[in-house]
């Protein structure tokens, strides 16, 4: 059998570039540093939040919020703006529509409850995902995709990308059901030296409810 000197090339490139599958137990232990770090820092920064909340293409809700964290370790919410969509004038229908946003007020609570728990905020269900998920190859720039299916429920997929250069997550994905509804996340982080990693950019959609959310977390400044 000939093999071409260009085919030898390859075969060497890849071979030499390849880097070895991480151990999940030593990427956990060093993400979970990294992520303790983060969280530590983060109660020394103030920010500003803003959610638009939109049905059927509609703009039901823009809410921008200031945040930090109070004296006694619980995060502190300031409205800045809330703006609602009118109601109808109607009175009849105007209960109705009082009823309907009833609902999806307590809708969006409940998922953003349940959403919360795909973070993976403590630590043995972190430890959990690594050690069931599957780790691809990392990329030019050291950023590593990983993925796991029935982190929280049965039939749900959950990607994180992470950069190795500093054990922070850069992107994530969900792909989930609740009560009964599709739903689809993701979000887009930013890393602040030297050791800040946090949420900028999240979109929530519920097509079945034709509701799509979209948050942007911004201006971080520290404070303390």
């Amino acid at each position: 059998m000939c093999i071409s000197w260009l085919t030898l090339n390859i075969l060497a490139f890849h071979v030499s570039g390849q880097q070895p599958d991480p151990a999940p137990q030593e990427f956990s232990e060093k993400f979970n540093q990294a992520r303790k770090a983060s969280e530590e820092l983060k109660r020394s920064y103030s920010w500003n939040s803003r959610t638009d909340v939109t049905k059927e293409g509609k703009l039901m809700d823009i809410l921008i919020e200031e945040i930090d964290w109070g004296p006694d370790g619980n995060l502190r919410r300031r409205i800045i703006n809330d703006q609602e969509a009118k109601l109808p004038s109607s009175f009849l229908i105007h209960q109705v529509a009082e009823e309907i946003k009833s609902k999806m007020i307590s809708f969006m609570s409940n998922l953003h409850a349940f959403l919360q728990e795909y973070a993976l905020d403590d630590v043995p269900r972190r430890n959990t995902f690594f050690s069931r998920a599957i780790f691809g190859v990392p990329d030019p720039g050291d950023q590593i995709l990983i993925s796991c299916s029935d982190v929280i429920v049965k039939g749900d997929k959950l990607l994180w990308w992470i950069d190795l250069h500093n054990y922070s997550i850069t992107k994530a994905s969900v792909s989930t059901t609740f009560d009964g509804d599709q739903i689809e996340f993701s979000g887009t982080y930013k890393f602040l030296d030297p050791g800040l990693n946090y949420l900028a950019f999240a979109e929530i959609l519920v097509p079945a409810k034709g509701i799509m959310v979209q948050l942007h977390c911004y201006d971080y400044v520290k404070i303390r």
